[in-house]
């Protein structure tokens, strides 16, 4: 068993610009839809659609980050299957179970409380397969998120924001893996 080696992924850096996108999309949001008297009154499955154009943006973003960095090795996966299956898969999942929850239960609060440990499991589970700081670092802020939101409704808009943009931001800010060095990759 060989010692733990570090290597920086510069593909992560594309999640820097996600934190961009997703503040400007929650925002934007805000500004267009919520209130008593939103700008816009909009039908009830606006926010799907508005919500998986920025899971369209953080897939192109990251298919763009993964043709700018070096090739694939040949046993890895295909970096745009798995640029559009997490990029899509995650929002939907996460904004569709939040959507549902709302619409349910009436219940903001515990919908953004869901999308938060939604993400967080998301991070975790990524910052497992990779070994990536950066997921660790986005599924813990989205993990503390969850419990102020939940404890602090009057300020949950403003904490659930935050949290997801600051750990989108984390991903692309601490980009370092772990590698088990003397191990070769994909050998069982």
């Amino acid at each position: 068993m060989g010692s733990i080696r570090w290597i920086e992924d510069r593909r992560q850096k594309a999640w820097l610009w996600i934190a961009l996108f997703f503040a400007s999309f929650y925002f934007g949001e805000a500004i267009l839809f919520w209130g008593t008297n939103p700008r816009i009154a909009a039908p009830s499955f606006t926010p799907l659609i508005y919500w998986g154009s920025f899971g369209v943006a953080v897939v192109w973003l990251v298919r763009r980050y993964d043709r700018l960095a070096s090739t694939p090795s040949a046993d890895s996966v295909p970096p745009g299957m798995q640029a559009t299956v997490l990029g899509l898969g995650i929002t939907l999942s996460v904004i569709g179970m939040t959507v549902l929850v709302i619409r349910l239960t009436g219940n903001i609060t515990l919908g953004h409380t869901i999308l938060l440990l939604a993400l967080c499991e998301a991070g975790l589970v990524i910052a497992g397969m990779s070994g990536s700081v950066g997921w660790l670092a986005a599924g813990l802020i989205w993990g503390c998120g969850a419990p102020a939101v939940f404890w602090f409704p009057g300020v949950q808009d403003v904490t659930l924001g935050l949290a997801v943009a600051i750990g989108f931001a984390l991903i692309g800010l601490l980009r370092a893996q772990a590698r088990a060095s003397g191990d070769r990759a994909g050998q069982v």
